[in-house]
C-alpha cells in the first residue's frame, strides 16, 4: 500500500491510496480507513480533552480508479479542493452558517 495525492481539509480529507493486492481490496481499505479515523480522533480528542467526541463523518466514499484519465480527473479534484472550501456547507462563513 502507498498513498499518492492527498489534501487535508478542516473537516475531511481526500486522497488516493494504492493497494497492491487485487484480493479483498474493499475489506482492506475499510480496515485502513477505520484505523486512521480512530487514531486521529483519539489524538484530536486527547488534545481537546473531549474523549469520545465525534470527529469524522460516519462513512467514506471510495472509487476504484480505472484508467489514466480517471486518475488525472481525481488527482485534479484533490489538488483543487482547498480552493472550493468556501463553498462547503460546513465552512463557518457559508451563508447558512452565519447567524
Amino acid at each position: 500500500m502507498y498513498t499518492d495525492d492527498f489534501v487535508v481539509m478542516p473537516d475531511h480529507i481526500h486522497g488516493i491510496i494504492a493497494l497492491e493486492s487485487v484480493d479483498k481490496k474493499s475489506q482492506r481499505l475499510g480496515i485502513i480507513i477505520g484505523a486512521y479515523k480512530s487514531t486521529v480522533a483519539r489524538l484530536i480528542n486527547g488534545l481537546r480533552h473531549t474523549p469520545g467526541a465525534p470527529i469524522w463523518q460516519r462513512n467514506y466514499y471510495e472509487h476504484i480508479i480505472s484508467n489514466e484519465k480517471d486518475f488525472i480527473k481525481i488527482q485534479t479534484y484533490i489538488e483543487e479542493n482547498p480552493n472550493r472550501w468556501g463553498e462547503n456547507l460546513m465552512h463557518p462563513n457559508f451563508p447558512s452558517n452565519i447567524p
